[in-house]
């Protein structure tokens, strides 16, 4: 089970050190899909990076844990660094997320992914070939094919907790709809826990178990 218990986070800068959210809590367990909304520059990004570590940007100062099977990910030992291999991300702006020296094929290796169960998922996502896709840079591709890369490279890699930044924001209806009848798939199969930070509300009704809204600075149930 991941425990988020996030007292506040505050960005600094020279002049001030704003709150940006505060008494963040909430609960997953495996195999629940939790959606977070709010409108853009809320703070959902921040909230999804912070799952990570209480580090990710010199202008951001997290105060609180996370912990993951009873291990506070906060922590510099190697059980947190081992827990957080298993937790994956996928970024709204995909293009730019991935090294623009690295092809496809690069890009896979270095995650560990399972290349039968992402061969399978480029074929689901509608994607090229792996004989055509290996080949190209992550720049050479569309913003929607890109975002259906990194999702299907995220969940081939077979973690425990996935992270998605706005996931349906480059995709079509028809796309955004394969990806939910995946994660839906996972989670009963894999029993993969997933945390979404989106603006879109049909999606999140659609898919998930419980929904949290971020309003002046905090996190309420929907």
């Amino acid at each position: 089970m991941l425990i988020v218990d996030i007292k506040s986070i505050k960005i600094n800068d020279k002049n001030s050190r704003k709150v940006l959210l505060e008494n963040i809590f909430f609960k997953v367990k495996a195999g629940e899909f939790i959606s977070i909304l709010g409108k853009n520059g809320t703070g959902k990004t921040t909230l999804l990076n912070s799952l990570f570590s209480n580090k990710f940007s010199k202008q951001v100062e997290v105060d609180g844990k996370v912990f993951y099977d009873e291990i506070n990910l906060y922590d510099d030992t190697k059980a947190a660094l081992e827990l957080k291999q298993k937790i994956k991300i996928v970024f709204q702006d995909s293009i730019n997320s991935f090294n623009p020296q690295h092809n496809v094929k690069q890009i896979i290796e270095n995650d560990k992914t399972d290349h039968k169960i992402f061969e399978d998922l480029i074929q689901y996502f509608d994607l090229p070939e792996m004989n055509v896709l290996s080949k190209k840079f992550i720049w050479e591709l569309s913003s929607g094919m890109a975002q259906r890369f990194a999702i299907a490279s995220a969940i081939s890699s077979l973690p425990n907790i996935l992270l998605l930044d706005e996931p349906t924001s480059a995709l079509d209806l028809y796309s955004s709809n394969l990806l939910k009848n995946i994660l839906l798939q996972y989670k009963e199969k894999e029993s993969l826990s997933t945390i979404t930070v989106t603006q879109n509300d049909s999606f999140a009704k659609s898919i998930s178990d419980s929904i949290y809204v971020i309003d002046e600075k905090k996190l309420k149930p929907l």
